[in-house]
C-alpha cells in the first residue's frame, strides 16, 4: 500500500521559522487537515530537495515552457556534488534564461528547503486551498510552497 505526504516548504529553501511560528503552523495544519497519521517538523542539515515521488508528471521551464527531462537529473546532480543545493542556478537550453532549480515548473510541486512540516496521509491526500496556503504562510512568516508526494 502506498502512502501520501503532504509537505509544507518556505518558498525560500534557506528559511527557517521561530520555534513559535513552527508550533503555531503545526496547530493550524492540525486545524485544517484533523485526519492523518502523523505530522512532523523537520530541521535540514542543509537543503534538500523535497520531490513529489510518483506524482511528478514532468518538469518545464518558467520563462518559456520548453520541457526540460533531457536535462533536469543532470543539473540535480551538479548542484548537489557541487553546492549541497546551495548554487541552483542554471542556463536553460531552451531560451538561455538564467533560472533557479527552485523556479522550474514541477507538476505536480516540488521543491528545496532547509526546513519541512510533513504530513503522513492525510485525508483527503490533496492540496490545501489557496486561501489556507497563504494562512499557513502568514503563521509561519514565510510564503509556502505544498508538496503532495505518493510514495
Amino acid at each position: 500500500m502506498s502512502d501520501n505526504i503532504l509537505t509544507i516548504v518556505p518558498r525560500d529553501p534557506l528559511f527557517r521559522p521561530s520555534e513559535e511560528a513552527e508550533t503555531a503552523t503545526q496547530r493550524l495544519l492540525k486545524e485544517m487537515i484533523p485526519l492523518h497519521d502523523t505530522l512532523e517538523a523537520k530541521r535540514h542539515e542543509g537543503i534538500v530537495f523535497v520531490d513529489c515521488g510518483e506524482n511528478h508528471e514532468r518538469t518545464t521551464c518558467p520563462r518559456c515552457g520548453s520541457d526540460l527531462a533531457q536535462h533536469w537529473q543532470q543539473w540535480m546532480s551538479d548542484s548537489y556534488r557541487s553546492s549541497g543545493f546551495r548554487d541552483r542556478k542554471i542556463v536553460v537550453p531552451c531560451c538561455g534564461a538564467t533560472v533557479d532549480l527552485n523556479d522550474l515548473l514541477y507538476y505536480l510541486p516540488m521543491g528545496f528547503a532547509s526546513w519541512s512540516l510533513e504530513l503522513r496521509n492525510p485525508h483527503p491526500a490533496t492540496f490545501l486551498s489557496a486561501q489556507d496556503e497563504n494562512v499557513i504562510g502568514a503563521a509561519l512568516g514565510s510564503p509556502v510552497r505544498q508538496v503532495l508526494a505518493r510514495i
